[in-house]
């Protein structure tokens, strides 16, 4: 009996731990859409649910190759140099998702903040 109760204790505690990550790891998301959105610039450009959902979708893939690729090396150096053709595979891919006029005032905007 006291296994059983040790094990269902565990077994809540395993879960409600995953569950506090993938809360963190949605709002961290979110926050990153956001940002996006607001590179954008423009309030009538921002993001419809549909793309919203693809982007946090391409972020959540992101994130996990980002993951993979942290196991697999151990050197820093080696990992920050890794993650920048996955960074540029999904800015394309995010981009793709975009519309025209948000594309452009992207653009815009990015030339505008440069200066």
């Amino acid at each position: 009996m006291k296994k059983l109760v040790f094990a269902s204790i565990l077994f809540l505690g395993f879960t409600l731990s995953g569950l506090a990550q993938s809360e963190k790891q949605t709002e961290k998301i979110n926050k990153n859409i956001d940002k996006l959105e607001a590179k954008i610039g423009d309030e009538s450009l921002k993001f419809s649910d549909e793309q919203r959902t693809k982007i946090f979708d391409l972020l959540v893939l992101k994130n996990k190759e980002f993951k993979a690729l942290k196991k697999e090396l151990n050197d820093k150096e080696k990992y920050k140099e890794a993650k920048k053709p996955i960074n540029k595979k999904y800015a394309k891919l995010i981009n793709q998702v975009l519309t025209k006029e948000q594309k452009v005032a992207r653009k815009a905007n990015r030339k505008k903040n440069t200066k």
